[in-house]
């Protein structure tokens, strides 16, 4: 039996961790399942609302935190943080605990529709190889279509490690979002794969990462997942000269995570993540600050591309509406 590791860190989402937990419940192949929650200390007694729903539906608490059922084989564990440590800890104290064959990431205010599970196994049993196992979602907001594989030209299965590469860096063709991929746990634990701790958008850390080891993948295109968009979350919620901190200490991560066999390709993909967040307006206090991250990245460049770069920076000092040059982004575009 191939068991999934479905892995939810449990952060203030009192109000959603039933309907979460429910929609796991409700999973067809639910005997396949092991459920992870990942206590990380929130401020709403989120960790008691799931542990007095798990009561109510029958679920006993056993040792070592394990909830179990008479009347069902999903099991469910409770892993407790003993302070707050963020997403990025919770999701890697997962990992840690995990003893499926695949990893399933899913947020605490999400939930997932009852085959998702299975129709991701069918791939899974159809092309075994597979390191990952991708799928589509749909968000209660309409700002985020390109989750929607409904709507995209992708094929069944691949083995193409350029093409694999080049789409997840691209960062929108499959979604860079860590949560409704089935992940081999054996492929994880090989690369010695982890999430960044300490800052806000470790999904496009961790989507970094596994681009470089990625060798084989099956894309189920449906939409089996659902992001619930909250207007207070740790994202919408922020100020913008927190957003803009926040995106350049994930550029610099980015950055660190360079290695030799993938070098020009990971340049660019960062510089165009860079033109995408910047190109429209940029502060005045955040220019210089973006010229020098241009600058770094033009001298781990060569050739024409490390000229670009620099070009580039350098038009960040200038006002707003010159700043995004075409002819330089033709050059930097993935």
């Amino acid at each position: 039996m191939m068991i999934v590791s479905v892995v939810i860190p449990i952060y203030n989402a009192a109000q959603y961790i039933e309907k979460c937990l429910r929609s796991v419940m409700n999973q067809t192949v639910a005997q396949c399942v092991e459920c992870i929650l990942v206590d990380d200390c929130g401020e709403d007694n989120s960790i008691g609302a799931a542990e007095s729903f798990l009561a109510k539906e029958g679920y006993c608490a056993c040792e070592c935190g394990t909830f179990v059922s008479t009347h069902s084989s999903l099991t469910f564990r409770i892993v407790h943080h003993d302070h707050n440590k963020g997403h990025s800890a919770a999701r890697n104290t997962g990992i840690d605990v995990a003893q499926g064959k695949y990893i399933y990431f899913l947020d605490s205010d999400d939930w997932i529709i009852p085959d998702c599970l299975e129709k991701m196994l069918e791939l899974a049993i159809k092309y075994p190889d597979s390191q990952i196992i991708f799928a589509g979602a749909t968000a209660t907001s309409g700002r985020y279509n390109w989750l929607d594989y409904e709507k995209k030209t992708l094929p069944e299965y691949s083995c193409d490690h350029d093409w694999l590469q080049l789409s997840m860096l691209r960062r929108f063709d499959f979604g860079m979002t860590c949560w409704n991929k089935l992940i081999l746990r054996s492929f994880i634990l090989e690369h010695n794969l982890s999430f960044v701790e300490g800052y806000v958008h470790q999904d496009e850390m961790w989507n970094f990462d596994l681009s470089k080891h990625i060798q084989s993948a099956a894309f189920l295109k449906q939409n089996t997942y659902v992001y619930n968009i909250r207007d207070n979350s740790t994202i919408t919620g922020a100020s913008d000269d927190v957003r803009w901190k926040r995106l350049f200490a994930l550029w610099y991560v980015l950055l660190s995570k360079l290695d030799e066999n993938n070098k020009e390709i990971q340049i660019r993909a960062i510089a165009a993540c860079i033109i995408e967040k910047t190109g429209r307006e940029i502060p005045k206090h955040h220019r210089m600050p973006l010229f020098k991250l241009f600058y770094k990245l033009s001298t781990q460049s060569q050739g024409v591309l490390s000229l670009v770069l620099f070009v580039q920076g350098t038009l960040a000092l200038c006002i707003p509406s010159k700043f995004k040059n075409h002819y330089t982004c033709s050059c930097i575009r993935l």
